[in-house]
């Protein structure tokens, strides 16, 4: 079972990562980046699922 968590941001966002993710980084478009496992998948449903609600 995966769970994905959707926010929306306001264009003006900037994203900035706290101490707890220190190693972070902020992917401008995951799909150009290779993902392990089915991450991809899981994204791409979640898109399908925001798109239709």
């Amino acid at each position: 079972m995966s769970t994905v968590f959707l926010a929306r941001l306001p264009v003006s966002a900037i994203p900035v990562a706290g101490d707890d993710a220190a190693a972070a980084e902020w992917v401008d478009d995951w799909r150009a980046e290779r993902l392990a496992f089915d991450h991809a998948q899981i994204l791409e449903d979640a898109e399908k699922f925001r798109a239709a609600v």
